[in-house]
């Protein structure tokens, strides 16, 4: 009978930390959605409600791109003492670890380290903290870096289950924020890509407007050049034909006829065209 109360109990308890932990993530899921959907508000909301809930005195959430720091929001700790972080090696090797190890690193007392990173952890008032990788579709993408001052209780496997499942939060956030980056970078390129081509297209257009305005000149000179002398031939075929130099020979009247026909299709050849160039000029007129 005892064993089975303590079952009970013990089915009771985990039925209440997972209910615990699936109200403290959909609250962090509403809370982050408010922040609509930039990068940077979510995960200063993030840090926020990390801090809250876990009663953190520090808390950082760091993202990744290529093994390089895309960005990275801070609470708790000066421009100052990340910049001696950062000098000192402190951060690049946390990174380092967690890429490595894949793993969350615990520390419960900082001053149980090397004595380097006591000395650091003392200065800049870590009592205990928890560095969590941070997974989007099972690849890490950043770090969440959460720790307590001297004056605070020590941080517990309860801590880093609570950061568990707000990291997961933060998954999701991230996620959806670094797609509507995506969608809206795309939009952006797509713009540009369509304001290019629009450019082209009427650059291009300009540019066959002007070579049919040159192709128009030259067959409209070039008919009224081959117009003048068809018509003084057209005039001495007449003076022939009508005997005014003389007395024809059938024969000859024959071929002056077919010259005066050629002249005549010639001609309407010419006609032809200077008409097509005056239609090609009204319709470039209504571009």
């Amino acid at each position: 009978m005892c064993i089975r109360d303590r079952a009970i109990r013990g089915q009771y308890s985990a039925l209440k930390r997972e209910h615990k932990r699936l109200k403290v993530l959909d609250e962090v899921n509403k809370e982050l959605s408010q922040t609509g959907l930039s990068l940077e508000k979510t995960l200063n909301k993030f840090v926020e409600l990390a801090s809250y809930e876990a009663g953190l005195d520090k808390c950082e959430i760091c993202l990744y791109s290529k093994g390089k720091d895309l960005l990275r929001i801070t609470k708790g700790y000066t421009k100052k003492q990340l910049r001696q972080l950062e000098k000192l090696g402190v951060l690049e090797e946390s990174k380092e670890t967690i890429l490595k190890t894949k793993k969350p690193v615990v520390v419960m007392n900082t001053q149980k380290t090397r004595p380097k990173y006591a000395k650091i952890s003392k200065e800049h008032n870590v009592k205990s903290f928890i560095n969590l990788p941070l997974k989007i579709d099972g690849k890490i993408v950043g770090h969440i870096h959460a720790a307590r001052s001297f004056k605070q209780p020590t941080l517990t496997k309860k801590s880093l289950e609570l950061l568990e499942t707000l990291a997961l939060g933060a998954a999701v956030a991230v996620k959806n924020s670094q797609l509507h980056e995506r969608v809206k970078n795309f939009n952006v390129e797509l713009e540009k890509e369509v304001k290019k081509a629009t450019k082209e297209l009427r650059e291009l257009n300009a540019e066959l407007i002007r070579l049919d305005e040159m192709k128009s000149e030259f067959v409209s000179s070039v008919s009224h050049e081959l117009r003048t002398p068809l018509t003084s031939i057209k005039g001495y075929i007449a003076l022939l034909l009508a005997n005014e130099v003389g007395r024809l020979s059938e024969e000859q009247k024959e071929f002056l006829e077919i010259v005066n026909s050629e002249s005549d299709r010639l001609i309407r050849l010419i006609n032809d065209c200077l008409l097509y160039t005056s239609d090609a000029a009204d319709e470039l007129d209504g571009v």
